[in-house]
């Protein structure tokens, strides 16, 4: 007889499966459950052994991944070599195909100064590309970790986000307290202050990885750095980073033996899962239990709520497996038995009994025979194979049953009660669902108690006057503003959560801020941020319209600022149209407003630790508006400085708060300054590479200063529209804010007072006359902290025009 086609064996061992089939077909009625037998069947072709190597040393093969020819998708090949797997030349740890992730071991080599008699300045500390493959590096996984004494480790890269590809960088700072190289990891964190620092804010979308040591940044030239054995930074999984505490030299680094867990996600392809969809055949999300998500350019699969497994293949999703829970019931346990003599059935490996439904001798051969005489007529009688028994030779599995009987009884059993099977399913998914919607009640409740409590200890006060500044969501409003949070509602992000556009019932557009905490520090910087916000209401401060706290962080409300950021505006030319010098020049009093109102005129003091042009939104007029407090601290009003471990972003940080740890209201003043130069040269501060050379922004400009060479590196719209003038004072104005003394740099009140003057000076050139010229821009500087020498026959300065401040000096 021919099987059915809800039967066919695929790539299996058809001839035992059939020689099986042909017995149970003998005995039973085929019409009516020769179907139910596919869970059995199943069972017993999962032992069947694959045609495909599933294992190397100790690591999984799942598909979509494989060795051999037909085991794997285009772009996933491995191989296996000295029990160890690899994809090209990456060795490849462990294969989680549920979360489309793997992690990969990157060899990270120690920096060693005095290689080409450089001792001090930037070295290139590891350097990944992924480029070409299907990766991309985790952002929830991994954190960016260097170790040494006294040195700056920053990395920059570029990321091609939906919107946008984004240069990016971040830095930390490995301070010890003494010269014994001190290296404190506990847990996969490291504080920064004993030799190890580490960041958690991994860009979004990253393929390639570029990291650096600086050692001889801020006044570090000549410390423990310069004797330290082992530098050196990576990216590393947060997970694997774990060691005790009390490393000192090179133990750290000799754990790991230079090779460091990396996390890194996969796409299929290139397709999003709409176009995916389209072809069925080349679809990758094979499980019927998997659903497809595309947060990257391309698609990956993943296993619906309450199933596991893999989704990559035919029914690769698991939950709770009725067959088993059934053949358990029944203590029909069928497992590799090693009992001689048995006859009857293996349970467990432990007792040979006779079937449910039979009685008698189960060491007899035929030993056992049916209690009911009723079943034995209505079924035919049993012709075993080798006495009784089922024999699989390539599974080596012996059921050791009769199946007339087995199957009869359970045939009948599952008949009689399936309508009171109905009743039972639809009692408890009731109760399920009862029981789930108390349990997320609860979860909020708790979730709103605890953030509150947060909020309350940061500020000291009551409820009532944590909640009368901003409005409280309930968690369902923002749901549904954002469509449960659809992917495709997704407008920013990076390594601390995600942006969506959200449109509450009211129709008002809303940005909603969705963090990713990883550690209580995190939270608390979260909390603080939600406090600080709750204290500002200027129309250069991005508006805070309320937040939910029934959450496990709370999601932040804030206005919807649709025109992108200032960092978008200078560098990004294809998606934004260029800033004309007097829009820049506006930005930049806009944004000092607002630093100066959150320095003196808000209810608290506020500094933002963290002021950069990534930072400041513009909306569809371009009014600048200042964005992200999640690094801001909050002191009182006769407090000039607290002392912090040190923040920031590489390229924006203050020099002198990066030394000390002391943070003033000077540290924005210095970040403020960068953002100037930004807006005069159409360049970014973050730290690049030409020629196999790190360029600086600071750097530049200052040199250009000395040398008189200023308008080589301005942006030639601003050397077309902008007057010498006000291109002179704007230019001193920069060197004062990047003054290396924080006490010698202006106050920000100063310097909005200063670019006010600016304004009212009609700072745009006639447009038939001359730009800027060099020789109208004899700009000199003898160093950082030097004062600039400007010829008054080219910028005819006024001793008023800056308030007295800008003052020249009297060797001119």
């Amino acid at each position: 007889m021919e099987l059915p086609s809800c039967l066919l064996p695929g790539k299996l061992e058809e001839r035992e499966i059939v020689r099986l089939m042909r017995v149970i077909m003998k005995e039973t009625k085929p019409v009516i459950c020769i179907c139910h037998l596919l869970p059995f069947l199943l069972a017993i072709s999962a032992a069947v052994e694959s045609t495909c190597t599933r294992r190397c040393g100790d690591v999984d093969i799942p598909f979509p991944f494989g060795i051999e020819q037909d085991c794997f998708l285009s772009r996933f090949h491995v191989v296996c070599n000295s029990s160890k797997l690899y994809y090209g030349d990456i060795q490849i740890l462990n294969i989680y195909p549920d979360a489309s992730r793997a992690t990969r071991l990157q060899k990270v080599p120690l920096v060693h100064p005095q290689d080409n008699n450089n001792s001090t300045g930037v070295h290139i500390s590891s350097e990944m590309d992924l480029t070409g493959s299907p990766f991309r590096f985790s952002e929830y996984r991994n954190n960016f970790a260097a170790v040494g004494c006294n040195v700056v480790a920053f990395f920059n890269t570029s990321t091609l986000d939906a919107f946008v590809d984004t240069r990016y960088g971040r830095s930390c700072a490995a301070l010890c307290n003494d010269a014994a190289n001190y290296i404190d990891v506990i847990n996969g964190s490291c504080s920064g202050a004993d030799g190890c620092c580490q960041i958690g804010d991994i860009p979004w979308g990253m393929q390639q990885f570029t990291s650096y040591i600086i050692l001889d940044f801020a006044g570090f030239s000549g410390s423990p750095s310069q004797n330290s054995s082992c530098l050196f930074s990576t990216l590393v999984d947060r997970y694997s980073f774990n060691a005790s505490s009390d490393l000192r030299g090179c133990d750290l680094y000799e754990l790991y033996q230079g090779q460091f867990p990396v996390a890194v996600d996969w796409s299929i392809s290139n397709a999003s899962c709409e176009d995916a969809k389209l072809n069925p055949t080349t679809y990758a999300c094979r499980s019927r239990n998997s659903y497809c998500n595309d947060p990257f350019p391309g698609y990956s699969c993943s296993c619906n709520y309450a199933y596991e497994g893999n989704p990559y293949i035919e029914d690769g999703c698991s939950g709770a497996n009725i067959f088993i829970f059934t053949i358990q019931i029944f203590k029909l346990k069928i497992s590799v038995c090693h009992i001689p003599g048995c006859y009857g059935m293996c349970l467990d490996n432990r007792t040979c009994e006779c079937p449910p439904g039979t009685r008698g001798d189960p060491s007899r051969p035929n030993g056992c025979s049916e209690k009911n005489t009723r079943i034995s007529k209505f079924l035919s009688p049993v012709n075993p194979i080798s006495s009784n028994c089922f024999i699989s030779y390539n599974a080596k599995i012996k059921v050791c049953l009769k199946s007339s009987v087995i199957i009869g009884n359970i045939f009948m059993i599952i008949s009689a009660s399936a309508g009171g099977s109905v009743l039972i399913c639809s009692a408890i998914v009731a109760l399920w669902r009862i029981l789930k919607k108390r349990n997320l009640q609860n979860r909020k409740k708790k979730f709103y108690r605890r953030n509150l409590d947060l909020l309350k200890k940061e500020q000291s006060s009551t409820d009532e006057i944590v909640t009368e500044r901003m409005k409280i969501y309930e968690l369902d409003e923002l749901e549904k503003a954002t469509n449960y949070f659809d992917k495709t509602r997704v407008v920013g992000g990076g390594g601390h959560g995600k942006v969506y556009k959200g449109i509450l019932l009211d129709q008002r557009v809303v940005a909603i801020k969705m963090p990713k905490i990883t550690n209580e520090s995190e939270l608390g910087q979260f909390i603080n941020e939600v406090f600080i916000l709750s204290q500002t209401n200027h129309r250069n401060v991005v508006k805070f319209m309320g937040c939910c706290l029934e959450t496990e962080v709370p999601l932040l409300v804030f206005e919807f600022i649709s025109g992108g950021t200032l960092s978008d505006h200078l560098l990004n030319h294809e998606q934004f149209s260029p800033l004309s010098f007097e829009d820049r020049l506006r930005i930049a009093y806009e944004v000092a407003r607002a630093l100066s109102y959150i320095h003196s005129e808000a209810s608290i003091t506020i500094f933002h630790r963290d002021v950069k042009s990534s930072n400041i939104l513009l909306d569809e007029r371009n009014i600048a508006k200042l964005a992200d407090f999640g690094a801001s601290r909050a002191v009182t009003c006769d407090t000039n400085s607290v002392t912090t471990i040190v923040q920031g972003t590489y390229g924006y940080l203050d020099p002198e708060y990066h030394q000390t740890g002391r943070l003033t209201d000077k540290s924005d003043v210095y970040s403020f300054g960068v953002i100037l130069a930004e807006l005069l040269t159409g360049t970014t501060a973050i730290p690049y590479q030409i020629n196999n050379e790190v360029r600086h922004l600071v750097m530049d400009f200052i040199a250009s200063l000395k040398d008189n060479s200023l308008p080589e590196i301005l942006d030639p719209l601003v050397l077309e529209e902008a007057k010498e003038e006000i291109l002179g004072k704007f230019s001193r104005l920069i060197e004062r804010c990047l003054k290396l003394n924080g006490t010698e740099r202006p106050t920000m009140k100063e310097v909005e007072e200063e670019l006010e003057a600016m304004r009212a000076k009609k700072p745009k050139a006639s447009p038939n006359g001359p730009g800027v010229t060099a020789s109208c821009l004899d700009l000199g500087v003898n160093s950082l902290g030097g004062t600039s020498a400007f010829f008054y026959t080219c910028l005819d300065l006024e001793a008023n025009s800056l308030e007295e401040t800008a003052l020249i000096d009297s060797s001119m």
